[in-house]
């Protein structure tokens, strides 16, 4: 059994089922910085809020509630307490500059620590006192706290090593262990008592991966930890906010991508929130929606442009958000003269918030998604031994490993979008499954056809058996080359986890390319065996030196098909169309059972050609099928939250085909436009917003 699994079962629990306040609407809110505190003038500022298409708004602990009750603004409160930590809080950056300096384990103890009763009854007596100024108002939602994490935002950090930590970390792993020779035995330590244990710091980890140790578990038993440690902080202060208000929706805002640091562990943190905003760093957005399908979701929007805030918006309201926070009150109203006139960002909001919160945007909120045939592994381990193999070129300075730096160059985290991309440009969709959720059948009992593991470093027994269970009963499982090289704890294997699926020599990690050995991987060579090949980003598919598919085994009724071929290339490629990635999607469609996914082709008009990057949504709804087809952007989202850049081949207009894979009555959600009954669409594609059809037998 999986580490989370084990937690969720002893330890934590998600919040109970509660008459929540209902959010089946879409919010289009703004980020307010402040109200005039002249009644005239609070009571125009929010007619001007209108004017620009918004019908919610934020309040910070603090501000008057009056003013949004008088104008009937509904309104979230954010920001109720302190203890997670914000950039730019005292004990991060103390703490880090003390460490940069010294490299002295006692600088891992967080202050205020999230273990301490007392810090817990102090946030919960806060949160009791913001809310309770509040609900008399009936907010539609409240924010726990904005950018919140373990160490700040995915930084790494060793948090934390205080006694009072320890303790309950000895405990936790008794309960994970039973006996101290089953931990020493997994951590490759030689502790004569519990009260002795402790785990590596990063330091220490990295000391014994660069002597070929590759056993990371005293370390990431730690992260896990304390990834359980920041749920259960912010379980106990959503059960603050639901004690205080029964009705009200707890969050947080500004979560951070997946990662071995900061507390980004979804399957534990997502059960705790009843809605989020999270950055879609790191396939964030895709995750979220796949493992909490139900929670609201939204966005922060910077765009001033009303073409990409256009695209923005309804890209993401396809993928499932019920609104956005516009950022912020001052680059949207001129607030310097009398009448407040909405800027030219406020009024680039007006057309696209008018549809948003209209009719469609009811529909497609209330509409469900077609299942998903396609899986793609999600695992917290994996995430972590990724961390300790891609961190080695390094050094000491993996402390400056910020999390604006993994947004952009974590090859994990590529890798995951690569699939991701694919998939959508193929208009087939597919859903993150989680360890804990295959461990307990999901794959067979949702029904999926298709499984994929990008860079899946490290598999539970368990997870690997109903993974084996899974391609026996005719599954296929796609795997890129260093899959189930690890366990759950992150020690490696002697034999990979899946190695009848995938029956590769010993510890082969064979990439197309030209085998060139990074330094960063020499001691995992050395370990086992001169075959070794790195994963190398940048290859492409020319003149390759072996087949792409290295493995191709019949397992019963399923398949296995073990890669000789690093996709992330696919995230460069698809945005130069060409040969190159139309070949990898025609080499996707090779590798999908023939009958998957009943597609709706889109091909340029007149010919049999795919148009490139465009994406397929699915929905049922009452009064039949809705289809939404719309360009692919690639929001390249940072911790600067600079989305743009790179797309412009996707920002113009094309002429399709869209050949649906029956025929039926179909009308233009948006236009109201009759084509008839037909299973051909002739459309122009704006690279900016869908076309949105509903499908009638």
């Amino acid at each position: 059994m999986s580490i989370p699994l084990a937690i969720l079962a002893a330890t934590i629990a998600a919040p109970a089922d509660a008459a929540l306040r209902p959010w089946d609407d879409y919010r289009a809110t703004m980020w307010i910085s402040e109200v005039p505190a002249d009644a005239a003038q609070a009571d125009l500022f929010f007619q001007r809020l209108r004017d620009m298409g918004c019908n919610a708004a934020s309040c910070y602990p603090g501000m008057d509630p009056e003013p949004f009750a008088r104008n009937k603004m509904p309104f979230y409160v954010e920001n109720l307490t302190r203890p997670l930590f914000i950039k730019g809080d005292r004990g991060w950056d103390q703490a880090w500059g003390a460490f940069e300096k010294t490299r002295d384990p006692q600088c891992f103890i967080r202050k205020p620590c999230l273990n301490d009763p007392n810090v817990r009854d102090q946030a919960r007596r806060d949160i009791d006192e913001i809310v309770g100024r509040y609900r008399s108002y009936a907010p539609f939602a409240y924010d726990i706290r904005d950018e919140p994490s373990v160490t700040t935002s995915a930084n790494p950090f060793d948090f934390c090593l205080c006694d009072l930590c320890m303790a309950r970390f000895r405990t936790w792993l008794q309960g994970i262990y039973r006996t101290l020779d089953a931990l020493n035995a997994e951590w490759d330590t030689q502790f004569a008592t519990w009260d002795q244990v402790r785990p590596l710091t990063t330091d220490e980890v990295r000391q014994r991966d660069d002597s070929g140790h590759l056993n990371y578990a005293p370390w990431a038993d730690h992260r896990a930890f304390m990834d359980l440690t920041f749920a259960d902080a912010v379980r106990d202060f959503a059960e603050a906010i639901h004690a205080a208000d029964p009705e009200g929706l707890a969050g947080l805002e500004g979560t951070q991508m997946p990662h071995a640091f900061g507390g980004y562990n979804f399957p534990l943190l997502l059960p705790q929130l009843d809605w989020i905003e999270p950055y879609d760093i790191g396939c964030s957005r895709e995750i979220i929606r796949s493992l909490a399908p139900d929670i609201p979701v939204v966005a922060t929007m910077f765009e001033s442009d009303e073409n990409q805030l256009a695209r923005r918006l309804w890209y993401l309201l396809l993928h499932g958000d019920r609104g956005a926070i516009v950022w912020w009150s001052p680059e949207c109203l001129d607030m310097s003269k009398p009448d407040m006139p909405l800027t030219e960002k406020g009024k680039a909001f007006a057309r696209t918030f008018g549809e948003l919160t209209g009719g469609i945007g009811r529909t497609l909120i209330a509409a469900k998604r077609e299942p998903a045939e396609i899986a793609i592994h999600y695992s917290q381990a994996s995430i972590r031994a990724d961390w300790v193999v891609e961190t080695r070129p390094d050094g000491k300075t993996w402390i400056r490993r910020f999390s604006s730096y993994e947004a952009e160059h974590n090859q994990q985290a590529a890798a995951r979008e690569a699939f991701v991309k694919l998939v959508e440009d193929c208009s087939l969709q597919a859903d993150f499954v989680s360890t804990e959720q295959i461990e307990t059948g999901r794959l067979v009992e949702q029904g999926f056809r298709v499984l994929v593991m990008p860079r899946s470093y490290a598999l539970s027994d368990t997870e690997a058996a109903a993974i084996e269970e899974f391609c026996r009963l005719g599954g296929t499982v796609i795997a890129d080359g260093v899959c189930g090289l690890f366990d759950e704890h992150c020690k490696l294997r002697e034999t990979p986890a899946l190695a009848d699926l995938f029956p590769v020599d010993g510890h082969s990690v064979v990439f197309q390319g030209s085998g060139r050995l990074p330094p960063t991987r020499a001691d995992l060579a050395a370990r086992v065996g001169p075959d070794v090949r790195p994963l190398e980003p940048e290859l492409i598919m020319e003149d390759p030196p072996g087949p792409v598919v290295l493995v191709e085994c019949q397992y019963e009724d399923g398949k296995a098909l073990y890669l000789n071929l690093d996709l992330t290339a696919y995230l460069g490629l698809r945005l130069r169309p060409g040969d190159a990635d139309a070949a990898l999607r025609e080499l996707l469609w090779t590798w999908m059972p023939p009958d998957i996914g009943r597609p709706v082709r889109v091909q340029l008009h007149g010919t049999e050609t795919p148009a490139p990057a465009c994406e397929v949504h699915r929905f049922a709804t009452p009064g039949g099928e809705v289809l939404a087809v719309m360009r692919n952007p690639q929001f390249r989202m940072t911790e600067a939250l600079s989305a743009y850049g790179g797309n412009e081949t996707l920002e113009a207009p094309i002429s399709a085909d869209i050949r649906l894979y029956r025929e039926g009555q179909v009308t233009n959600l948006r236009t109201r436009e009759d084509y008839g009954r037909t299973d051909l669409v002739q459309a122009t594609l704006s690279p900016w917003e869908p076309i949105v059809l509903r499908l009638r037998p």
